[in-house]
């Protein structure tokens, strides 16, 4: 081995230890823009989920007792979901930044998780409860046009679970676009730490 070879090697170790801290850094400020993209969305998600449990108050009034029953559980539904939004994805105060990188990073990738164990303990019963508002809606309506009620539950059934697990898998894909990268970048640098 010569010495160029040597220099050649030491720079590499040289580099990658400053290219690191430039990774962090580089890390930090995609959490950051990361971070207020997703205000910008939870905001907005917030307001329309709002908007629909307002709606679904107002519409229930003008329905039978069993509509009426379903557009109210479908509100209330909405209402949970926009209160799990404001708490799921609260802002991170700016002096979350001055702590450790390793406490940074490890929080800021439980933060970026696709859903947890928490969310679906929240989210399967928010969805209980609007599905079953929805079959509400929906056997009070086609009842006025069919006799057939346990026709009409299954084919509610079917079509909301087959809607959350459309559901599911499509918010994943995007979540990987938007925030895969991020996430896998944030676990390897939590590896070499």
């Amino acid at each position: 081995m010569e010495l160029d070879d040597f220099k050649i090697r030491n720079s590499k170790s040289k580099g990658s230890e400053t290219g690191d801290n430039l990774n962090i850094d580089a890390v930090v400020d995609a959490l950051r823009k990361s971070e207020i993209r997703q205000k910008i969305k939870t905001f907005a998600g917030i307001i329309f989920l709002i908007t629909l449990s307002v709606l679904y108050f107002a519409l229930q009034r003008k329905s039978t007792p069993n509509g009426q029953l379903g557009f109210v559980f479908c509100g209330i539904g909405f209402l949970l979901g926009a209160i799990y939004l404001y708490f799921r994805y609260r802002p991170i105060p700016p002096k979350f930044y001055n702590l450790g990188v390793d406490v940074v990073l490890r929080k800021s990738q439980e933060r970026l998780k696709y859903l947890t164990n928490t969310d679906y303990l929240i989210l399967i019963p928010i969805l209980i409860i609007i599905g079953t508002g929805g079959g509400l809606i929906l056997t009070d309506r086609l009842l006025r046009y069919t006799d057939n009620l346990a026709l009409i539950i299954v084919i509610w059934i079917i079509f909301f679970i087959s809607l959350c697990i459309f559901g599911f898998f499509a918010g994943k894909r995007s979540w990987e676009k938007e925030h895969g990268k991020l996430y896998r970048e944030i676990d390897e640098l939590l590896k070499n730490l």
